[in-house]
């Protein structure tokens, strides 16, 4: 995560899967104070899927899985 950091790319999304089905996923936002990333969301399934950062998006829960699996 560091080397995007240095690069200044503005967010960092960590999407975890397990051999099922996406788990979570972690979007990060890039502090420029610091150089490094704050976390900003946690996101889970059945918590809905609406992220206003970067860009406006949502993605059911299980449409993502099938696209990750």
């Amino acid at each position: 995560m560091s080397e995007y950091a240095a690069a200044g790319i503005p967010w960092y999304w960590l999407v975890s899967v397990s051999d099922t089905e996406v788990t979570s996923i972690e979007t990060y936002g890039l502090d420029h104070s610091v150089g490094h990333y704050r976390l900003a969301r946690t996101l889970k399934p059945g918590t809905g899927f609406a992220v206003d950062l970067p860009v406006r998006i949502q993605i059911d829960w299980e449409q993502l899985t099938d696209l990750v699996l």
